[in-house]
């Protein structure tokens, strides 16, 4: 039950995460380089990821 909603928990976070970061990038894609902006997405997700998991472990 608990590994259940944790997992619940992860992908409610990474939804709301990922609704987020496309309302950032439709106003920070004018401005940055479309490789700033991949970069930029892939670092901070893999850190917001991990840092989930810490804590829910």
């Amino acid at each position: 039950m608990n590994t259940l909603y944790a997992a619940l928990a992860r992908e409610r976070l990474l939804d709301g995460y990922r609704e987020a970061e496309q309302a950032k990038h439709v106003g920070v894609a004018r401005t940055r380089s479309r490789g700033d902006l991949r970069q930029y997405r892939r670092s901070s997700l893999t850190t917001r990821v991990w840092r989930s998991r810490l804590r829910l472990r």
